[in-house]
């Protein structure tokens, strides 16, 4: 009987022991500052020797791609994403349009779509 009272007591020693310990630990480490890295909103496509429609899907896939990351910044409200997106494509492929009629073809160039 008092071997089991004995090792209750221990037990409870060093449990006590063990919790005072760890918070000096923990004390002891400091706070570093944080980063916060925002999605990129704004992206080129290349239209160098691409046909009209490889322009049209590269423009599609990157205005949705920019769009996304301003609802993923809080640039944008979720809502508002496919205006967003069909704004910026529409953009851009004005921009296309342009430079086509002005050089006659688009061999070298990039188109900049933004979500703004």
């Amino acid at each position: 009987m008092l071997r089991a009272q004995t090792a209750a007591i221990a037990a409870i020693v060093g449990l006590a022991m063990t919790a005072t310990a760890l918070p000096a630990a923990a004390q002891s480490q400091s706070i570093a500052p944080l980063d916060v890295v925002k999605a990129p909103t704004t992206l080129r496509v290349s239209v160098a020797g691409k046909d009209i429609a490889t322009v049209r899907r590269d423009v599609r896939m990157a205005a949705n791609t920019v769009c996304r990351n301003a609802v993923a910044n809080y640039e944008v409200d979720f809502f508002d994403l496919g205006y967003c997106s069909e704004t910026a494509r529409w953009k851009a492929m004005n921009h296309y349009v342009a430079m086509v009629r002005q050089y006659g073809v688009a061999n070298s160039g990039e188109i900049v779509l933004a979500a703004r």
